[in-house]
């Protein structure tokens, strides 16, 4: 019994590897193995009111492990809301290299007359990052800017419709 007790106490005492080079998602940023941009549909020509669509490509050489979530802004005279819970996902040859891709698209409709800035947005992935490690944490997509003018065949008009015609 002894012997047992000891042979236990021994396996306790074996030094236990510690997670010190764990890679991250901004790892593989930085190593080109993982993207994100952004960009605003339609990019000009914008009225208060008119519904926007500001589209998230987060884009990896590997492949995702986990869901992505996105910290939404509050940015005064918008609103910003994610209207769909899954990303659109697709993959695609870059440079005769297979990329796996989440687009995601989130609904903003400027109130008011003015210039806009949304700041860089949060996403929490997670992603593979070789064998079987995920990187897991946060990476941040560019943030956008826009101006939203009234055309002058709207000034005097107190209320109106925004829409494509």
């Amino acid at each position: 019994m002894r012997a047992l007790f000891l042979t236990w106490l021994a396996v306790l005492a074996l030094p236990v590897p510690l997670q010190s080079s764990a890679a991250t998602p901004q790892a593989l940023v930085d190593g080109g193995d993982l993207t994100v941009s952004t960009a605003l549909s339609p990019p000009t020509d914008i009225v208060p009111g008119q519904h926007l669509r500001l589209l998230i490509e987060v884009a990896t050489t590997r492949w995702f492990t986990g869901g992505t979530r996105i910290d939404i802004p509050e940015v005064p005279g918008l609103v910003v809301l994610q209207t769909e819970q899954f990303a659109s996902n697709a993959s695609e040859q870059r440079g005769g290299q297979t990329w796996v891709i989440q687009r995601w698209s989130l609904d903003v409709y400027p109130q008011r007359v003015g210039d806009f800035d949304i700041p860089p947005l949060n996403l929490t992935v997670s992603v593979n990052a070789g064998g079987s490690d995920s990187a897991n944490g946060e990476i941040t997509a560019p943030g956008v800017s826009f101006t939203a003018a009234l055309p002058p065949t709207l000034e005097g008009f107190d209320h109106w419709v925004a829409a494509p015609q």
